[in-house]
Parts: C-alpha cells; structure tokens; sequence
C-alpha cells in the first residue's frame, strides 16, 4: 500500500526544510551535524522507495495467487 497523502505531503515538506537545513549546515556547521542532516533525509528518501517496493512485492504475491 502507497504512502497516503497524508504521510507523503508532510515528508516531502520535510525534505525540502532538511535541505534548506543542509545547504547552511555545510557553510556554518561542523562535519557531524552535515552527515547527520543528510542521513536524515535519505532515511525519509529510502521510507519512500521501501513503501514502493512493498507495493510491487505484494502484487506479485497477488499475482501468484492468481
């Protein structure tokens, strides 16, 4: 089942800001703080892309069964 518009629209606001978070970061903030914004948005990034591999998954399942 795909992300509902409900969790999608407040992750991808959430992108946008950690983005903004990290283009700053890598001026004025220290090495750490960098790596730690961006494994924060590639959690988010890899959340959506599981969500689209579950959905292809379960509809082979399906199709299977079928």
């Amino acid at each position: 089942m795909t992300l509902s518009h409900q969790t999608l629209e407040p992750l991808n606001e959430a992108q946008g800001c950690i983005r903004a978070a990290l283009k700053s970061a890598a001026v004025n903030e220290t090495p750490l703080v960098v790596h730690q914004l961006a494994k924060i948005l590639m959690n988010i990034e890899h959340t959506k892309d599981f969500e689209n591999i579950m959905d292809i998954m379960e509809n082979q399942n399906i199709e299977q069964e079928d």
